[in-house]
């Protein structure tokens, strides 16, 4: 069973802001002033979703879904999620994109997942698989941060979440 407040407090997790400095690399520069800028970058969403039918299971998310657009803003992202999951299975039936390959331990054995990096209407997104399992973790955030960033936080996610490998959506008919 997914217990809906600790995949929540997980996802929630991702959104913290991270500080990125960027260094001047100016040889003009001289001063001993501080070339450092300093400044936050964070995730826009975190989803768990089901691989059936793109579904959003669980989510967080830093977008002000509590506007006078509210409507919108949870349209789209429920758009950026059906898009991710459609391109994502594109390339696990087709010719794969590149990828990055994850393996990481659990239960003493070797699982792998593919880290799929996507630029999807000005968003830069990482979506995988939970190994053997019929979810799909997927990150979204603006253009200006780094993919190797979000494949980190990618990581995290999958890392944490290994009580989800081989979970299976039942199709339940009344």
């Amino acid at each position: 069973m997914i217990h809906g407040g600790n995949i929540q407090d997980l996802l929630e997790q991702t959104l913290k802001p991270i500080s990125t400095s960027i260094i001047s690399t100016n040889d003009n520069d001289n001063d001993n002033d501080n070339d450092n800028d300093s400044s936050l970058i964070s995730i826009q969403s975190a989803i768990l979703l089901s691989i059936n039918n793109g579904s959003i299971l669980s989510y967080a998310t830093n977008l002000n879904l509590i506007d006078s657009n509210i409507n919108n803003n949870e349209t789209s992202l429920k758009m950026m999620t059906l898009l991710c999951k459609d391109k994502w299975q594109e390339n696990e039936n087709d010719e794969p994109e590149s990828h990055y390959l994850y393996k990481y331990k659990h239960d003493n054995n070797t699982v792998e997942t593919k880290l799929y990096n996507y630029e999807i209407e000005n968003l830069h997104t990482c979506i995988a698989r939970i190994p053997n399992s019929d979810l799909l973790i997927l990150l979204t955030a603006d253009n200006q941060f780094p993919y190797g960033l979000l494949s980190l936080k990618m990581k995290f996610l999958l890392n944490n979440s290994i009580n989800l490998i081989n979970y299976k959506l039942t199709n339940k008919s009344t």
